[in-house]
């Protein structure tokens, strides 16, 4: 099998699989955690909903500022699309980036279905709570630091 076929295959299998964890259990948290359900101690499922981007930010935004938002992460998913087709036909290795395509394109499936994302993760220490966050989230932050940490490898 040519290289570049087993290239695309493990990048299917990195976006079908990080995709469709991230679908069923937000479906699964849609379903389920409507109320907090403690995991283990500093971790509870624990569903809300954002209309904003990373910790809630702009999630006050009327319904024209979220419209607004909405299409410039589409703008912005599909110019890092580009980007991460270009960086494949180059012969790079882009796992990372089909990492945070896979979780930018799940969450973007949450707004246009929902008018939100399904958030449900909640990590805290004490009375302090980390932003709730979804599997999506975690993907893009993994494929973003990953990228940065190549980055000055290369150098």
């Amino acid at each position: 099998m040519k290289q570049n076929t087993k290239n695309l295959l493990k990048y299917a299998g990195i976006f079908i699989t990080s995709f469709l964890a991230d679908r069923l259990t937000k479906l699964w948290a849609i379903r389920n955690a409507q109320e907090s359900i403690p995991v283990c101690q500093n971790l509870n499922w624990s569903l809300s909903w954002n209309r904003g981007v990373s910790w809630s930010f702009f999630s006050d935004a009327s319904v024209t500022g979220f419209y607004l938002l909405t299409f410039l992460l589409v703008v912005l998913v599909s110019i890092f699309s580009i980007y991460a087709f270009v960086q494949y036909k180059n012969r790079y290795d882009i796992p990372f980036e089909v990492l945070i395509l896979s979780g930018a394109l799940s969450n973007l499936v949450d707004r246009f279905y929902y008018g939100a994302v399904a958030d449900f993760i909640d990590v805290y220490v004490g009375t302090w709570h980390w932003p709730t966050f979804n599997l999506a989230d975690s993907c893009i932050f993994i494929g973003v630091f990953a990228i940065v940490v190549k980055s000055f490898e290369r150098r």
